[in-house]
């Protein structure tokens, strides 16, 4: 049987407080928005938003290489470069997110433990990171790092 404290794996079953995130900011010809930090008992989710996608095509993915290398690494979309390059932009996406930390106005340290991302149809992509601890209760706000980007969200209960 699985203990309910799995070291960096949060359950995230009991919920503390949800806390809004701010407006959305424009990046790289897109829009990133944070849209809540929720705590929960053994960590906080940070759930978010990105559409327009942004220009990511700095960060690479590893079927950038060639066009070769790509139809053999997705043989079946060899003939349909749309849906790769879909695939690449959603790749470079996660690759975005899972860089993501997370730090608090008292100095705490948070361990990112999982992400999770989807397309929403016509919007973009939404997805989730997690982190572990929880946000102390005297901690008054959250910052996401993502690449050069810094998202606050104060800690006011909504």
């Amino acid at each position: 049987m699985h203990s309910p404290h799995h070291r960096g794996k949060p359950q995230l079953t009991e919920f503390l407080a949800g806390y809004d995130g701010p407006p959305a900011i424009e990046y790289r010809g897109g829009t990133v928005k944070v849209i809540a930090a929720i705590a929960y008992r053994d960590g906080v989710v940070i759930e978010w938003l990105v559409g327009p996608v942004p220009d990511l095509s700095w960060i690479s993915d590893i079927e950038q290489s060639s066009d070769e290398q790509s139809s053999s690494f997705f043989p079946q979309f060899r003939d349909q470069p749309a849906r790769l390059e879909s695939m690449r932009r959603f790749k470079r996406l996660s690759t975005f997110w899972d860089s993501a930390t997370l730090t608090d106005d008292l100095g705490s340290h948070y361990q990112w433990a999982r992400g999770d991302a989807a397309s929403a149809e016509g919007i973009g992509y939404k997805g989730h990171e997690a982190f572990t601890p929880s946000p102390p209760m005297e901690a008054r706000e959250l910052t996401v790092h993502v690449h050069d980007l810094a998202i606050t969200i104060a800690l006011v209960r909504i």
